[in-house]
């Protein structure tokens, strides 16, 4: 996950759970900090999609909340500008 494997721990706590020696996790305010964790976030999947073709399933997403929409939308945002 590199870097940015503190900033996805904040927000997916088994991140942390399964890599040990994460340093603790610095406050951060909140607009920053959500663009800090989709950023790298989707870094990390284009990290993994280097290496492999990668499927993203998007299972009901009638009910996803703002949050996820604007990280769906960033997430294809960048993954268009990364493919071109």
């Amino acid at each position: 996950m590199g870097t940015g494997a503190v900033t996805i721990a904040r927000v997916i706590p088994e991140v942390r759970e399964a890599l040990l020696n994460l340093p603790p996790m610095l406050p951060a305010d909140e607009d920053h900090g959500r663009f800090r964790f989709f950023d790298s976030l989707t870094l990390w999947l284009k990290r993994v999609a280097t290496r492999q073709p990668l499927l993203i399933v998007l299972d009901d997403l009638h009910w996803a909340d703002t949050l996820s929409l604007l990280l769906l939308q960033f997430l294809a945002r960048e993954c268009r500008t990364h493919s071109s």
